[in-house]
């Protein structure tokens, strides 16, 4: 993958009308609207897998109990992502960025404390924790972005952010895979061969790296607007 990527960048700076105009990285808003992006799509991912996967494994909840439960995270952020659009646009956006990346990274310390005998009830403050901060970064990103695109551009600065979201959860989703896999085996002993305890043992681990890619995203998050003038 990190091949093509590189053959793909090589090609479309040589090209006459490329697919990606890497000049668009340039402008300090699109560039941190990106990266931030790629945070939030690492980070909330490799979050809802985990979270997905606590729950049908750890708790043995059926699919769709597990489902209406972690809903919970979008009728928060239906709630706020208005609020939050209409107040960015007086207050600039990089406010509410930064505030929610910090949201997102305090939900996944949140669920770090998740373990074997904790009741789904649990999840709950981590997951309008997690839909506040989608509410405060996801629209206001976008429009920010978009606010400071070449009018020509538009459309392609709005799918490169799409892009590098899906790109950013890619790899997040291998990562606290990779985490979570090494963290059941280090704890199969202290389990005494007990893998469903050790299993449960290394949620923790995962979302603290989960919380590491959110605050990745903190520095990115402030580079989405520019000052608002007064």
């Amino acid at each position: 993958a990190f091949v093509a990527f590189a053959l793909f960048a090589v090609i479309e700076l040589r090209s006459r009308a490329p697919m990606v105009s890497f000049s668009l990285f340039r402008i300090v808003p699109i560039f941190g609207g990106s990266a931030t992006y790629f945070s939030i799509g690492a980070g909330l991912m490799g979050s809802m897998f985990l979270l997905t996967f606590y729950l049908m494994r750890v708790l043995g909840l059926s699919p769709e109990r597990a489902g209406m439960i972690i809903v919970a995270m979008s009728l928060v952020s239906v709630i706020i992502s208005p609020i939050a659009g209409a107040l960015s646009n007086r207050l600039g956006v990089r406010w509410f960025a930064v505030v929610g990346m910090l949201l997102f990274a305090a939900s996944a310390l949140y669920f770090s404390r998740l373990g074997s005998d904790s009741q789904p009830s649990f999840l709950y403050v981590g997951l309008v924790l997690a839909g506040t901060g989608i509410g405060c970064t996801m629209g206001p990103i976008v429009a920010a972005s978009i606010r400071y695109s070449p009018k020509d551009k538009v459309g392609m600065v709005s799918g490169i952010t799409q892009m590098t979201r899906s790109l950013g959860g890619a790899l997040g989703i291998a990562v606290v895979i990779s985490v979570l896999t090494s963290a059941t085996q280090r704890e199969m002993p202290k389990a005494h061969g007990n893998a469903h305890i050790a299993l449960a043992m290394s949620f923790r681990p995962a979302f603290l790296v989960v919380a590491l890619m959110y605050a990745a995203g903190v520095a990115f998050a402030w580079m989405c607007d520019r000052p608002v003038e007064r």
